[in-house]
């Protein structure tokens, strides 16, 4: 989170690793936004956590207060400037919108956090079937 600018954008318990970037970014004194997705108002967690934190920066977004219609993902990552860092958590439908939509970013400005892997392999031909390695940048380890 290095740039002046910060989108966050959550769905459902994908909150759950934003909550802290969210907190860390209220101390900052940087530019932030974090946009909250649920279907129920009875489903938003840390609620009253968000709310101490940032008045119109956090944003909460119900879909049955909005007639069941979704969170406009796309519209917010187009909408955000070019030097904002942008960071996704949620239902992979959101993810995928956001994905999409962050192409247009330069790499590394945007980033997003699955609670699986992003396709799993269509048969089992297509499985790896070797181990591989993997060394830390900066520790070489």
């Amino acid at each position: 989170m290095n740039s002046p600018r910060t989108l966050l954008i959550a769905g459902g318990i994908g909150i759950t690793p934003l909550v802290g970037m969210d907190e860390a970014l209220a101390s900052s004194g940087r530019q932030w936004a974090l946009h909250y997705a649920v279907r129920e108002r009875a489903q938003a967690a840390f609620l009253e956590r968000l709310q101490a934190l940032g008045g119109t920066r956090v944003r909460l977004h119900v879909d049955a207060e909005h007639g069941g219609k979704p969170l406009d993902v796309a519209g917010l990552v187009r909408s955000a400037d070019a030097d904002a860092e942008l960071y996704a958590c949620g239902p992979a439908p959101m993810l995928q919108v956001f994905e999409d939509a962050a192409r247009m970013h330069a790499p590394g400005r945007w980033h997003l956090e699955r609670f699986g892997p992003a396709a799993a392999p269509a048969s089992q031909a297509e499985a790896p079937t070797e181990g591989y390695t993997v060394t830390l940048a900066r520790s070489a380890r």
